[in-house]
């Protein structure tokens, strides 16, 4: 099934986002990206792994 990344702006987004998703019955992961490594990196690590 194709997965859908969402880049919410603000904590009020992201439980908004919650909310609908957990409305629709549909499965999701959350992920805190606060990191000391590069962005890029992470990103492609991220993207290979999901």
């Amino acid at each position: 099934m194709a997965k859908i990344v969402i880049h919410p702006k603000s904590k009020e987004q992201v439980d908004i986002v919650k909310a609908f998703v957990t409305a629709l019955k549909m499965d999701f992961d959350t992920f805190e990206i606060n990191s000391p490594y590069n962005p890029e990196f992470v990103k492609q690590i991220l993207e290979f792994v999901i």
